[in-house]
């Protein structure tokens, strides 16, 4: 008896737990249910890897190399290189890239901004277009859309303004930062 091939394996896999699968390897792949049908999903992007429901909903042909992992996740990505993994992370990001975001609702305002990092419940809150920042804590955010290069932690922490470090919360100050 011959050895089953992969996909074989797998679609016996997805019959058993109900999920489907495109085996498109060049173009990445798709495990769950989803809005985004099997045809399009084949010819859009290139290395786009996406597990959960209606993840990838308004990927495009240009995108590539896009990460997701649960319901909602990106659903609009245009971008490129961007990962997120929980529940609506992500979920509105059209142009941005570079961007990792992991916890259940991260960069919630997310649309055109490169290089971010959110790591925490709801972090990252009210980045549109702000580059180069990194959020850790839940809630941790900004207080516009457009700041840069920020370092926010901490439980409800904000970064009011480009270039700052925060650490801890108005309500529940942790410190301040030093230079000697």
């Amino acid at each position: 008896m011959a050895e089953p091939t992969n996909a074989e394996v797998i679609n016996a896999l997805s019959a058993s737990v109900n999920f489907s699968f495109i085996d498109k390897s060049s173009f990445g792949a798709l495990f769950g249910g989803s809005a985004i049908s099997s045809s399009s999903f084949n010819s859009l992007g290139f290395g786009n890897t996406a597990f959960g429901n209606s993840v990838f909903l308004g990927l495009i042909e240009t995108s590539q190399n896009n990460t997701t992992f649960g319901y909602r996740s990106q659903i609009s990505t245009e971008g490129d290189s961007n990962t997120s993994f929980g529940f609506e992370s992500m979920l509105f990001n059209s142009l941005g890239n570079q961007n990792t975001a992991f916890g259940a609702s991260t960069f919630d305002s997310l649309s055109l901004g490169n290089d971010n990092v959110a790591l925490g419940f709801q972090a990252g809150q009210n980045v549109s277009v702000g580059r180069g920042n990194i959020f850790i804590g839940k809630s941790s955010r900004v207080s516009r859309g457009d700041i840069n290069n920020s370092i926010v932690l901490g439980n409800d922490a904000e970064s009011t303004q480009d270039n700052q470090f925060v650490v801890g919360s108005v309500d529940n100050e942790a410190g301040q930062v030093q230079s000697e």
